[in-house]
């Protein structure tokens, strides 16, 4: 079986492991028994991947899109927590709910 290095599976955009994503999702999908099985000698791996993904089952393609949409999950909670700590920076978000519940307690004292 093929021992996949790390947490997690690499990810399909980034290009310093681009050769790396795509051997481990060869390794992982294409039936093989030696690495020329996976891919010959005279394409890169990312032409390997390619031909196999064009060919693949929808099945197959789905697995590649799920493990891809970890990362994009990932990737939109950090981009949401960038802009809301930017958002709250410049509104005093925190503190206004601070007050906001003050007066709402001193509200309650008046209705009483």
């Amino acid at each position: 079986l093929p021992n996949i290095i790390g947490r997690y599976f690499p990810r399909r955009d980034d290009a310093e492991v681009e050769d790396f994503y795509c051997a481990s999702m060869l390794a992982l999908l294409k039936p093989w028994r030696s690495l020329h099985s996976l891919k010959s000698n005279l394409i890169t791996w990312w032409q390997a991947f390619d031909t196999f993904h064009e060919a693949a089952l929808e099945r197959m393609r789905d697995i590649i899109a799920n493990i891809q949409y970890n990362y994009d999950c990932e990737d939109a909670v950090s981009n949401e927590q960038d802009s809301s700590r930017g958002e709250a920076g410049n509104n005093d978000c925190e503190i206004r709910g601070q007050r906001g519940s003050e007066e709402e307690e001193s509200d309650m004292d008046l209705e009483e």
